[in-house]
């Protein structure tokens, strides 16, 4: 960055370089070529890395490599990693996309993935940008998720309560149910 351009934006640092790099954000700084993409490209990459900036998602992906150095021997620590810096993504993508057209965004993450203006060979990068453009295009829709979980619940409760009984009966011998045909019972007892 001795070359770069800086100058500073609300709470944010844009740090424009001379050398063609993927955008990123570190902390509160903003790091990109400014000639590298056209005008709403840019603005929707730049929108997107203010979301992790002013979210500090810096912080969630330090610690998620410290705890990868810390557990290494953990396969499940490699997993829950990649799980966090794919919600990041998501969290990113859900508040950019508000700010531009939907489809053009989605070209934009293409273009990036497929190399025109960015060099990217990692295919984990690859396959996270498909489930990206798969949660975009998800309908979440807060009536349709609240409507499942009324259907969901008395279901659920249903299901625990039928299995979670259990009946006994007690037989009694001919002799005491002719004596006790009057005083005849049933006995249910339920437990957990």
């Amino acid at each position: 960055t001795k070359n770069a351009h800086i100058w500073k934006e609300e709470d944010l640092m844009h740090v424009e370089t001379q050398e063609r790099i993927a955008p990123f954000s570190f902390f509160k700084s903003l790091f990109y070529h400014p000639k590298q993409f056209e005008g709403k490209q840019l603005q929707a990459i730049l929108q997107h890395e203010k979301v992790h900036a002013r979210q500090w998602h810096s912080i969630d992906v330090i610690l998620s490599e410290l705890l990868k150095v810390l557990l290494w021997f953990n396969p499940l620590i490699w997993l829950y990693q990649r799980t966090i810096q794919q919600n990041l993504e998501f969290l990113a993508d859900a508040q950019a996309v508000g700010h531009f057209n939907k489809k053009s965004y989605q070209y934009l993450m293409v273009n990036q993935a497929s190399g025109h203006q960015i060099a990217i060979t990692n295919s984990f990068y690859n396959s996270l940008i498909k489930k990206r453009i798969v949660m975009l295009n998800k309908n979440q829709s807060k009536r349709t998720s609240a409507l499942k979980s009324l259907l969901v619940i008395p279901i659920l409760a249903i299901f625990l309560v039928s299995f979670g009984t259990e009946k006994v009966y007690k037989f009694h011998s001919t002799s005491d149910i002719a004596q006790t045909k009057s005083n005849a019972k049933v006995e249910v007892i339920i437990n957990k």
